[in-house]
C-alpha cells in the first residue's frame, strides 16, 4: 500500500519502450520506437496508409521489443474479441430481465 505522502511511480508505455537499440541505430534514426508505438493501434486496426504500414512493419521487423508490444496488443484484442462472441446462458438472461422488471415496477 502506498502512503498518502508517497507517490507510486508507474512507468508509461512510452517511457519503457523509448529505449536505444545499439544494434539498430539506423532503425532509431529512421523510425523511433515511440513513433511506432504511438501508431500501433492504428496499425492493428488497418487504419494507416500503405506507406505508414510499411514503415511500421519495417520497424517491427528490426525491433524485437516493439514487436513484443505488438504481439501483446494483438493477444489482448483477440481475447476481447473472443469474449464478446460468448453469450450468456438463457437462464441468466431470464433472471436478469426478471430483476430489471421488478426494479422498474418498484420505481
Amino acid at each position: 500500500m502506498v502512503a498518502d505522502n508517497q507517490q507510486q511511480d508507474i512507468p508509461l508505455l512510452s517511457d519503457t519502450m523509448s529505449h536505444e537499440h545499439p544494434e539498430h541505430e539506423d532503425c532509431l534514426a529512421a523510425h523511433p520506437c515511440e513513433k511506432t508505438l504511438q501508431r500501433l493501434w492504428e496499425y492493428l486496426d488497418n487504419a494507416l496508409s500503405p506507406e505508414d504500414v510499411e514503415q511500421v512493419r519495417e520497424h517491427l521487423a528490426k525491433c524485437s521489443e516493439c514487436d513484443q508490444q505488438r504481439e501483446l496488443e494483438q493477444l489482448v484484442r483477440d481475447k476481447v474479441r473472443s469474449s464478446c462472441a460468448e453469450s450468456a446462458p438463457e437462464e441468466l438472461k431470464a433472471s436478469l430481465l426478471e430483476h430489471i422488471e421488478k426494479f422498474c415496477a418498484a420505481a
